[in-house]
């Protein structure tokens, strides 16, 4: 029929669909495919929406270097399209690869600044995101005591969203 972007958006959906069913190798294929289709077709939310997939194989690989990367192109790109609404989904996950980098200062930093933002978009994290993000962010925690924890999770909530963006991509240092 002619959709290109239909075509993209389907392979994306394939991949999800193998993801989902542990065939990992062939959800990397599908989303590589669809990543290079949205390229060739200037779709920048789906260029942005591949890049996440892609980011999330790695980090699931532990590649956490490719996930970092990964994950800071499509925060970028989503922040340049003024997607705010996907910025807290992958704050959390870059927190996420922050603790297993051994980071868990910058982990919570940013992962209070995901919390203001879904506060501020009023799109409250629930069920199982939720329950896998307290796990992550209570090992940070634990790496670090309970008063300096608490100092980074409230340096990220107090944090702008444009500054909280720019600390995750190692743009500037938390004020």
């Amino acid at each position: 029929m002619g959709n290109r972007n239909g075509v993209a958006w389907s392979l994306s959906h394939q991949a999800d669909l193998a993801r989902q069913q542990q065939d990992v190798e062939r959800a990397r294929a599908l989303y590589e495919q669809a990543l290079a289709r949205f390229r060739t077709l200037e779709n920048q939310p789906g260029i942005a929406s591949g890049l996440h997939d892609l980011a999330s194989l790695a980090a699931d690989s532990c590649d956490y270097a490719a996930a970092r990367r990964l994950y800071g192109e499509s925060i970028k790109l989503y922040w340049d399209l003024g997607h705010r609404t996907d910025l807290p989904r992958l704050l959390e996950a870059f927190s996420a690869c922050a603790v297993a980098s051994g980071e868990p200062d910058r982990a919570l930093t940013m992962a209070g600044g995901a919390a203001a933002l879904r506060k501020e978009l009023r799109r409250p994290l629930a069920g199982a995101p939720k329950t896998r993000l307290e796990s992550v962010l209570e090992a940070a925690r634990q790496k670090m005591g309970s008063s300096e924890a608490t100092a980074c999770w409230m340096r990220g909530w107090a944090m702008r969203p444009e500054d909280v963006v720019r600390f995750t991509l190692g743009m500037s240092e938390p004020g």
